[in-house]
């Protein structure tokens, strides 16, 4: 039975096979390492897409004539 292992190892076929797996067992383990984590909100708005109330602008008043 050893011998047929071996023997399958020593092709091509098995040979990629072998790679493919250390390549995929490979990417499971370091992928989370290398994720990008997108920063989360602090407060989430309980109404999102209703206006808030702005303060007045002041505007320019014109000036009195003499």
């Amino acid at each position: 039975m050893r011998h047929r292992l071996t023997a399958w190892l020593h092709t091509w076929w098995g040979r990629g096979l072998l790679f493919s797996l250390v390549i995929a067992v490979l990417m499971a383990v370091l992928d989370p390492l290398f994720a990008i984590s997108l920063p989360r909100p602090t407060r989430l708005d309980p109404r999102p897409g209703t206006p808030t109330a702005r303060p007045p602008t002041a505007t320019a008043r014109p000036a009195p004539s003499p």
